[in-house]
């Protein structure tokens, strides 16, 4: 089950990435080619993803970041026992 679980935090985490690296590519592409859109789309569907995915500061009852949080210490805690 360890290695299991391993994977599938390391699998998390580089959706994670990925996640993140999209989102500031449709922000990019939103604010350069349709500029007049860009501040509804930042303030709302943009920021939405932003919070969901919890690695830009903004605060949440339950982001991505505090799964990976939760997952990494259950992944390493027969390491740490």
């Amino acid at each position: 089950m360890y290695d299991e679980q391993l994977d599938a935090y390391t699998r998390l985490y580089e959706i994670q990435s990925e996640i993140d690296s999209l989102i500031s590519e449709a922000s990019s592409i939103v604010k350069i080619n349709f500029p007049s859109e860009f501040p509804r789309a930042d303030a709302y569907w943009i920021a939405h993803f932003k919070q969901a995915l919890g690695t830009y500061g903004y605060m949440s009852m339950c982001s991505m970041q505090d799964t990976i949080t939760a997952a990494e210490a259950e992944a390493y805690q027969d390491e740490l026992a």
